[in-house]
């Protein structure tokens, strides 16, 4: 019986045939080798499958679920969730990338401090390649030490926008365990889907830690983020 990976990166896909390679390249750049990267197909009609399944025969650390129907990416996570056998949990978008060292450097902060909870920076992309901005400048950490009800209070403030991104942590797993399992089963969040799990999961937490460094490279625009909605 091989032991636990460290992190699991976890990765829910739908229709993203065209960046999904991207993402995946970006989990095995990891610095940190002793991950695994849980891949949760959201029955996609494209040839994201096909895809994965090409990156699956590559390396063993990746592994491939998928959705008999499209239950969006709230359930999708919540699969690979409880498919995850790492203590600590990424998540990544299958239209974004991590930064090689995104594993190494949330894990580490996270012993070093013994906090259930990092977060870190994330670098914002335009679809004219730059970066920065106000939106970026939005996303980045501004507490370096927070505890107990002190995390979800700061992370989420009184009459701000809430920031619920569950990609901008790292997390327990078991954080993210209790957070699905206060919730109803067979819940579906077609958008914001990640907002409440990430206030759920920051409710159950005892220590958050943060750290400047741009862990998440977010693809503005790319897939679904950042499309208007009418209703």
């Amino acid at each position: 019986e091989s032991r636990s990976p460290e992190v699991s990166i976890i990765l829910p896909v739908f229709n993203d045939e065209e960046w999904v390679a991207n993402a995946l390249d970006s989990c095995l750049r990891q610095t940190l080798s002793d991950i695994e990267i849980i891949v949760v197909d959201d029955a996609s009609t494209d040839g994201t499958a096909s895809v994965v399944e090409n990156y699956q025969r590559r390396d063993p650390r990746i592994r491939f679920l998928q959705q008999p129907e499209n239950q969006s990416a709230f359930q999708a996570r919540k699969r690979g969730i409880e498919a995850a056998a790492g203590r600590y949990v990424l998540f990544l978008d299958g239209d974004d990338e991590l930064s090689p060292e995104a594993a190494a450097v949330a894990l580490e902060a996270a012993r070093s401090e013994a906090a259930d909870l990092v977060g870190f920076g994330c670098e914002v992309i335009q679809p004219d390649g730059k970066t920065g901005g106000g939106f970026q400048a939005g996303m980045q950490p501004r507490h370096g030490e927070l505890e107990g009800a002190d995390i979800t209070a700061d992370l989420f403030p009184v009459g701000a926008t809430a920031q619920g991104q569950v990609w901008r942590y790292l997390f327990a797993r078991d954080l993210l365990v209790q957070a699905y399992s206060s919730l109803p089963a067979e819940l579906i969040l077609p958008r914001a889907n990640d907002l409440p799990i990430a206030f759920l999961a920051l409710m159950h937490a005892r220590k958050y830690v943060s750290t400047s460094a741009p862990l998440y490279r977010y693809y503005f625009r790319r897939g679904a983020s950042g499309h208007r909605i009418t209703t």
